[in-house]
């Protein structure tokens, strides 16, 4: 939830647990249909009885998360709550659960799914982090702020959870307000181009001074080719909030394309000395490197990366380019 917009060609994938885990996501259920366990077949041995359940739990958890990606979170959730008709044990079915009634704005009914993932699983540091941002929509915030201290305790490299911890910091020490952010939230998730800066923009009247709604309307500009305007609102971010990675590395985009090179680089350097780790300022640097003609350089990054993630289909492309030199 709540992505800070940053300028690169992202590839978003995951599985299982790690699929529908979330920050801040960007912000009807269907009644579940429950039918009666399938009755296992004359002449089946406890394994295989077993092995038919399993499978059918499996593909119902697969059904759901397939339904979820594809934005169809009505299915996603008949599909998971078809799952209790064989066992009701499963964390990542109840956290998957409270990610989609999230999605439907429910935010109780996500809690309570939160709350019965981290019963079965104590040491589920996610639905720790998820259970907490969800206390932060029902105004709760010392009890969110201890969610995701926990989150941390159990899993110090979950970043959501530090980034989380941070955003309920600001609002309890009144630097941010709920309202605001709740609002930006909001404009984010629209599909429509159009509605999600009308969004932005009443962010600004609200709150002029509210970074993330710069940068992210001054990615939204950059994309609509309105050059100016993502300059002034990615600077506007940098003024309200001078150790924004997302900006920094943003910025450095903008000078990349304009083939201000050195400025590039020294901007991704600044965005990962703040945020180690960032794959998108890697991938942004390895670019400035090769376009620069410092193809050792830009090889070293990209290596980099594929140590970090092995899987990263940018740093591959590159890395096929320069072998192909």
């Amino acid at each position: 939830m709540g992505n800070h917009y940053y300028l690169y060609h992202i590839s978003v994938g995951g599985t299982m647990r790690k699929f529908l885990i979330f920050l801040l996501t960007l912000i009807v259920s269907s009644c579940a249909v429950f039918q009666p366990k399938e009755k296992a077949k004359p002449g089946l041995q406890p394994s295989e009885k077993q092995a038919l359940m399993k499978a059918q739990v499996d593909s119902l958890i697969t059904l759901g998360i397939q339904a979820h990606a594809n934005g169809n979170d009505t299915l996603a959730i008949e599909s998971w709550l078809k799952v209790m008709n064989y066992t009701d044990t499963i964390p990542d079915v109840y956290n998957y659960l409270g990610v989609a009634y999230q999605k439907f704005g429910q935010f109780q009914e996500a809690l309570n799914y939160f709350k019965k993932a981290i019963e079965l699983d104590t040491i589920y540091a996610e639905a720790y982090n998820n259970a907490g941002y969800m206390l932060l929509y029902l105004n709760q915030f010392k009890e969110a702020k201890e969610h995701f201290k926990k989150a941390l305790k159990l899993n110090p490299n979950l970043e959501r959870a530090r980034e989380n911890l941070k955003l309920v910091n600001q609002i309890l020490a009144g630097k941010l307000n709920w309202q605001v952010f709740s609002l930006a939230e909001n404009a984010q998730k629209s599909n429509d181009l159009l509605e999600e800066i009308n969004g932005y923009k009443k962010v600004l009247q609200m709150d002029s001074t509210y970074a993330k709604a710069h940068n992210n309307l001054g990615v939204i500009y950059f994309y609509e080719g309105k050059i100016d305007s993502a300059f002034k609102h990615i600077r506007l971010a940098l003024i309200y909030n001078r150790d924004y990675p997302e900006a920094i590395n943003n910025l450095g985009y903008l000078h990349k394309e304009f083939g201000n090179y050195d400025l590039a680089i020294r901007l991704f350097f600044k965005a990962l000395t703040l945020k180690p780790r960032y794959l998108g300022a890697l991938n942004n640097l390895g670019e400035a490197y090769y376009l620069k003609g410092e193809t050792e350089n830009a090889r070293r990054v990209f290596e980099t990366v594929l140590e970090l993630d092995k899987n990263n289909a940018v740093a591959k492309k590159w890395l096929e380019k320069l072998n192909s030199r």
